[in-house]
């Protein structure tokens, strides 16, 4: 069975593809990638964040897409 292809939305204030709205409707799955690196906009990353998340405006999937930059616990000697 094929998988159907979810629209990935980049960036902390998504906008659903199909109409446009910013409001969500529930959470479906969460995954966390520790990758290093710059955003798009140049700031440095840890971790890669996608969230699957349905539109409560008209109910399409989509994945947001968040860059964050983890600062680790300082370690005590």
């Amino acid at each position: 069975m094929a998988k159907k292809k979810v629209p990935a939305v980049k960036g902390p204030k998504s906008k659903c593809p199909k109409c446009g709205s910013t409001r969500r409707k529930r959470l479906r799955q969460t995954t966390v990638q520790e990758h290093g690196g710059l955003t798009p906009d140049g700031l440095p990353f840890t971790h890669i964040v996608r969230r699957w998340v349905e539109c409560a405006g008209c109910g399409q999937v989509r994945i947001d897409i968040v860059w964050e930059h983890r600062i680790p616990p300082e370690e005590t000697e």
